[in-house]
C-alpha cells in the first residue's frame, strides 16, 4: 500500500483497520505506520469509529487514517459528527424469513439438553428460546478481553464447532456485535 501512495502520490488517502492496530507493540505500529506516510508526503488524522455511533446497529470499531498531500485540505478536515442510533437490529433484518432458517424442535430439545450439561460442569451457558415477548438475559461482549459498551441479548449458542463468537444466537432487539 505504501508503496502504492509513493508511486501514484493520490490527493487523498483512507486507511482503515482493526482497532487493536492502536495497542500492537504498545502503540508503536501506529506511530510507524503515521510515520510512514508523512515521510510519503501525506499529512495524517486517525480516528477509530463505531459504525453504531453512525446510524448503523452493529458495534465495529475501526480505526480509519485519512491522509491528505495539501496541508490546507487536512486543516480543513474533520471526521463527520456522532449521530444517535435510531435503528435496531430487527429494523434492517427481513421479516419475511423461511421457515427453513428457524430452529427446528429438535434442534432447540438439543440445545437445551447441552445448558443441563453446561449448567452441572459450572458453565454459565445457557439456552432460552423466547417467543419474542421476554427478554434474554443480557451479556457483556468482550473484545480480546476488554469488556466494550456493547451489551447484546445473547438467546443461546449453537452446538458447532469453532469459534465462540460463530456459535453465539442474538436477540434482534440488540445492537448486532462485529460478525
Amino acid at each position: 500500500g505504501l508503496r502504492i501512495l509513493k508511486q501514484c502520490k493520490p490527493k487523498y488517502t483512507i486507511i482503515e483497520n482493526v482497532k487493536g492496530l492502536l495497542s500492537i507493540d504498545g502503540g508503536k505500529t501506529i506511530e510507524l505506520i503515521m510515520r510512514d506516510l508523512r515521510e510519503a508526503g501525506y499529512f495524517c488524522h486517525y480516528e477509530v469509529i463505531n459504525s453504531k455511533d453512525y446510524g448503523i446497529p452493529q458495534n465495529r470499531e475501526r480505526i480509519f487514517i485519512v491522509g491528505f498531500l495539501d496541508y490546507e485540505a487536512y486543516y480543513r478536515f474533520q471526521f463527520a459528527p456522532k449521530q444517535p442510533l435510531t435503528k435496531m437490529l430487527k429494523d434492517v433484518l427481513e421479516s419475511d424469513v423461511d421457515k427453513k432458517y428457524y430452529l427446528s424442535e429438535t434442534a432447540i430439545k438439543g440445545f437445551q439438553r447441552h445448558t443441563e450439561r453446561m449448567v452441572e460442569r459450572g458453565n454459565g451457558f445457557k439456552f432460552n428460546p423466547t417467543d419474542g415477548n421476554n427478554i434474554a438475559s443480557s451479556i457483556t461482549t468482550k473484545a480480546g478481553g476488554r469488556p466494550d459498551d456493547n451489551f447484546v441479548r445473547v438467546l443461546g449458542r449453537l452446538d458447532i464447532k469453532g469459534d465462540d463468537y460463530i456459535k453465539r444466537v442474538y436477540d434482534d432487539e440488540g445492537i448486532s456485535p462485529c460478525l
